[in-house]
């Protein structure tokens, strides 16, 4: 595949969405995550969404003696547009995606050495309530019950639900 332009993805996202990068796999790009602690609010929220909760994981298979496991840039996207964007461009330059909202992978899973991130941090959060939802996915009657259930966009966590 071409050599990837960055400036045609970023000329393709929503005006509120934004890349970050390039982004080296070394200390220094990890080292703003470090100074956060444990405070999982603020690691979260910081440095790009490079941070992860278990700060381990900042390695790959969360183990100190392997590579770091960072991706190449970032994608804080804020529409659904922006999203497929990424995944486009991606496939266009034969990219590895990942994705993370808040890093609570204690796995390291939520990133990929050299991939395009989604982060999706302060993506919409939309917490409505869907009164007598019916499961159209099902024959089975049980199914067809009604329920009144909650859609969750990917920028929420758990704490938005609860408050909900």
């Amino acid at each position: 595949s071409a050599v990837p332009d960055w400036s045609s993805l970023s000329s393709s996202l929503s005006s509120e969405a934004a890349i970050h990068g390039p982004f080296g796999n070394s200390p220094e790009t990890y080292s703003p995550c470090l100074s956060l602690g444990t405070d999982a609010y603020k690691i979260s929220k910081e440095n790009y969404g490079l941070c992860m909760h278990a700060h381990a994981c900042q390695h790959e298979f969360c183990e100190g003696n392997f590579d770091y496991d960072l991706p190449s840039y970032t994608v804080e996207a804020k529409t659904e547009s922006d999203i497929a964007s990424v995944f486009d461009f991606a496939a266009e330059h034969d990219i590895p995606v990942s994705v993370k909202t808040t890093g609570h992978s204690y796995q390291g899973s939520s990133t990929q050495k050299g991939s395009l991130m989604i982060w999706l941090q302060n993506y919409e959060k939309d917490l409505s309530i869907i009164k007598s939802y019916v499961n159209s996915c099902s024959d089975d009657d049980v199914n067809k019950v009604a329920h009144d259930v909650i859609s969750i966009k990917a920028g929420a966590v758990w704490d938005d639900v609860i408050e909900r």
